[in-house]
């Protein structure tokens, strides 16, 4: 494990001792904040609200692909919103090692170069970073499990859009949808980087409308189903699994034991906060 990104930072190994153990918790806290920030925050909630804003916006209500995704937007623009963000930040903010300007710092970055159709995309993050079929398949449930689920929703959403778009002309002469992609791309709208694949600057085919569609219900979905309801699984204990940050001694040093994890005020709050995975919003 490599604590700091300087090539000047010593990578620690089990063999460590002391070191490797404040490495481990290191890390453990590392994962703690990029779930909240980014695999959660950014990736479930920021992107899907520029959906839950653009596509109202260039959509009729009557227009068969804002009918197929207003059940799955239905929250995203309030739940990516200053108000809602700012419940989040309040809650989690005192117990995590990010501070406000840091984690906007993140979550900008992560826009500015985050490839949607690539990075966002379920099967082609995998081939992306080889592991598509590795490890081989048995051995990955996330994967060989989302699969399954991005493979049936696909198959729906194909299906549906069949019953619309009869023709390549039908695709062509949409011009609400092709005002819907053109704001999602927008610098002064979406701003996705990599909206459809190979960087296309607009729908061509039926299958473009076809993977978009399967991805956004998929990130908005089950995707978010997967960091949301496991947070109190692994995200709760501060003490046990994932603190949300580590503390200094009184010389200014992080050292191995009970010092340099949360107080017991901390631990309380992150203990209270992470619950909250098991809410859903009709019940």
């Amino acid at each position: 494990i490599r604590i700091d990104q300087g090539t000047d930072s010593p990578v620690l190994v089990p063999s460590g001792g002391p070191a490797w153990e404040v490495a481990k918790v290191f890390a453990q806290v590392a994962t703690m904040n990029h779930h909240a920030f980014v695999s959660h925050e950014y990736m479930a909630h920021a992107v899907m609200g520029l959906f839950g804003m653009c596509t109202p916006r260039q959509l009729s209500p009557y227009h068969p692909i804002n009918i197929l995704l207003e059940p799955h937007l239905h929250f995203a623009a309030s739940n990516a919103s200053k108000k809602m963000l700012r419940v989040r930040l309040q809650t989690q903010l005192p117990f995590m090692a990010m501070s406000k300007d840091m984690m906007k710092e993140v979550v900008k970055n992560c826009h500015s170069v985050c490839r949607f159709s690539v990075d966002l995309h379920f099967p082609r993050s995998f081939a992306e970073r080889n592991m598509m079929y590795h490890p081989p398949p048995g051995s990955y449930p996330y994967r060989d499990d989302g699969m399954l689920v991005w493979d049936s929703i696909h198959e729906y959403v194909r299906n549906y859009l069949n019953m619309y778009y009869l023709t390549p002309n039908d695709v062509a002469a949409d011009y609400e949808m092709h005002a819907w992609i053109a704001e999602l791309l927008s610098h002064e709208g979406g701003n996705i980087k990599w909206l459809l694949r190979d960087n296309k600057p607009a729908v061509t085919d039926l299958s473009d409308l076809v993977e978009l569609c399967t991805q956004i219900i998929f990130l908005s979905g089950p995707y978010h189903a997967s960091v949301h309801f496991s947070q109190i699984t692994y995200f709760a204990h501060a003490e046990g699994t994932m603190p949300g940050a580590l503390y200094r001694g009184e010389d200014g040093r992080i050292l191995p034991g009970d010092g340099m994890l949360p107080t017991k005020g901390k631990a309380s709050l992150q203990a209270l906060t992470f619950p909250y995975g098991h809410m859903t919003y009709d019940k």
